[in-house]
């Protein structure tokens, strides 16, 4: 009988036969052993079943006849792996050789967290030939209903090299603990991409599971290799109809009505940066799919909200409590160019 291991590592893949050898190689390399690799199959059409099968026959490959997206694809992995720690990456990364030594180590050491996540570095960018960018060292949650990567675009000196709290984990590369997954839940395929990362994490936190930052395991990412990234209707598309689900879903009542004009306003100002960049269709769908989805998303708010343990000034503690750095650019050009 083979021994079951310590640890899964689950890549989603769609169409990044290109991206995967450098992905897999780097994971040979690892100091850390006790674990398996696990590639979720999202229905490619690049050759990218045919590629693993031929160079990695050790990875289990588990082969789906469509795209999933994200969440859907995880969650095939997180259910197929039986292991202690389910350890999420994305397929246009590379890792350095203690990136999941550091992970197992961190959650070993403190049986509250339900997540682990990485320092995540831009791959190639740099603002100074010494250093990398950072792409995130975990995910904040902004009192406006906003989330966004911890330190994106910094320059990587030093800041971040403290291990702490943070509010969420990014989920392209981030160890989940087995036992508190079950209690929290899998992730909601209705997000399909962006932010259901957050809201699993918001869960985790409301039932008063620790997210934990270990700047020791680090990470290279070709930011958007995959997905295509940037200001593109697929990326509206989803990012407005899941900062509607991720707000209406998890954040307390108290909070939820005082924050609530902050919300509202904040999804004007996104409003108007698709009308900017010609993303209205792709937004006014997003908030079509909001009306379709709100019976359900109230549903799980309820769900949620029962099994919530922590106080709401516990959760206020940890929000974010001005606008995300993007946005408030955003709103500090538009104030100026309407004076």
């Amino acid at each position: 009988m083979v021994k079951q291991k310590a640890a899964s590592v689950i890549i989603p893949n769609w169409n990044g036969k290109r991206l995967l050898g450098q992905c897999l190689d780097a994971l040979s390399k690892q100091t850390y052993k006790d674990f398996e690799i696990i590639v979720v199959e999202n229905g490619s059409t690049d050759g990218s079943v045919e590629y693993i099968e031929e160079n990695y026959p050790e990875v289990v490959l588990l082969k789906q006849k469509e795209n999933l997206g994200f969440a859907g694809g995880v969650n095939v992995g997180l259910k197929h792996s039986q292991a202690k720690y389910k350890i999420l990456l994305n397929n246009d990364t590379a890792v350095d050789e203690s990136w999941l030594g550091a992970l197992v180590h961190t959650a070993e050491k403190n049986p509250n967290a339900f997540a682990v996540v990485s320092k995540i570095l831009e791959a190639s960018k740099r603002k100074n030939p010494k250093y990398y960018n950072i792409d995130s060292t975990g995910d904040q949650y902004s009192i406006w209903g906003m989330p966004f990567p911890r330190g994106r675009g910094e320059v990587d000196t030093g800041q971040f090299n403290k291990p702490e709290q943070v509010f969420a984990a990014c989920g392209g590369s981030v160890l989940y603990r087995a036992t508190l997954l079950e209690k929290v839940g899998l992730f909601d395929e209705d997000f399909f991409a962006y932010y259901e990362d957050v809201d699993i994490s918001f869960r985790a936190r409301l039932m008063g599971y620790d997210i934990l930052y270990e700047p020791k395991s680090v990470v290279y990412h070709a930011i958007g290799a995959t997905s295509g990234g940037g200001l593109k209707p697929f990326t509206r598309f989803h990012s407005v109809k899941n900062a509607h689900y991720l707000y209406l879903k998890n954040m307390p009542a108290s909070l939820f009505w005082r924050f609530l004009p902050r919300f509202l306003l904040g999804q004007i100002m996104v409003f108007a940066s698709s009308i900017k960049h010609g993303l209205l269709l792709s937004h006014l769908k997003g908030l079509v799919w909001v009306l379709l989805f709100l019976p359900k998303k109230i549903v799980q708010r309820v769900t949620i909200q029962r099994k919530k343990k922590v106080s709401n000034a516990d959760v206020l503690s940890r929000l974010y409590k001005e606008l995300p750095p993007l946005q408030k650019d955003f709103f500090n050009k538009f104030r100026r160019g309407s004076k």
